[in-house]
């Protein structure tokens, strides 16, 4: 679980350990035959999401945006074209499951709704229908609050489901997947403190994705502005080889968030723009 931003791993994380459970709420029919189909796809590697083969010739493809860009059409059908590729013949359905801000410009719904593509957004959801299964509680947090309630709330309330499961090792990564997916809408230390008011066997520290997010959160100013420096960086060195594509100031901002050595050798590295999306 290493590729991608942390919360879009956190999603696949869910997806990894009950596929079903996730698919359902999606209103994508998977069974406990239904596979994932490698998520890799040829040419450039593209990585989709989530991609499950939910029947003989249907396959389901989702994609996890914090927030969306304004890529994301490009992005979808160029997902589209590839699994095409690879499945020939497969009827496949697109879904888009927005985690945190931002609107899907409507040109997407507008020209793929042939294509059958579901936007559906978590900010929008109500949380008691993540509150009532273990496997989906890591996504309350991120649904609609109550009036009168807050985040912390449904964090709380999350961790109470989660602490039912029986199996130790389930419910600790559970609970390092809602402290995580917290993290969009939380300071660190309120998760902490959450976290251990609900007595859950865990600290942040306990969870690779976890220490990531502590991290985060004690430089998060810090990083801010460095990411603005690199992205202005690589948009720079993207324009200077490759002209002003109207492409670059989103694909710079996406590729500041990695390491940055990472970054770098990726932009020195292409041949065309095509390489780095």
């Amino acid at each position: 679980m290493t590729r991608g931003p942390v919360y879009d791993n956190a999603v696949r994380l869910l997806a990894s350990t009950d596929l079903v459970a996730l698919c359902h709420w999606l209103g994508i029919d998977a069974t406990a035959e239904s596979i994932r189909v490698s998520e890799a796809l040829p040419a450039a590697t593209l990585y989709a999401d989530l991609l499950v083969r939910a029947g003989p010739g249907r396959l389901e493809h989702v994609e996890f945006v914090r927030a969306p860009t304004g890529d994301l059409l490009d992005r979808m059908l160029e997902y589209r074209a590839r699994i095409l590729r690879r499945e020939p013949g497969s009827l496949i359905r697109q879904h888009v499951l927005v985690l945190a801000e931002g609107r899907v410009p409507r040109a997407l719904t507008d020209r793929l709704t042939p294509l059958d593509v579901h936007i559906t957004y978590l900010r929008d959801e109500n949380p008691a229908t993540f509150l009532a299964d273990p496997s989906l509680a890591p996504l309350a947090t991120l649904a609609r609050p109550a009036p009168g309630r807050h985040r912390t709330d449904l964090l709380r309330q999350a961790l109470t489901v989660i602490a039912t499961v029986p199996d130790p090792a389930r419910r600790q990564e559970l609970a390092g997947t809602a402290a995580v997916l917290a993290g969009i809408h939380l300071d660190a230390l309120t998760i902490e403190q959450i976290s251990q008011e609900a007595r859950m066997s865990f600290t942040l520290e306990d969870t690779v994705a976890g220490r990531q997010l502590v991290a985060r959160g004690e430089a998060r100013g810090e990083a801010r502005g460095r990411a603005h420096g690199q992205a202005d960086l690589l948009a720079a060195l993207l324009r200077r080889t490759f002209g002003d594509d109207p492409r670059i100031p989103d694909l710079a901002a996406r590729l500041a968030r990695r390491p940055h050595g990472e970054a770098l050798d990726a932009v020195l590295g292409a041949t065309t723009l095509d390489d780095l999306l």
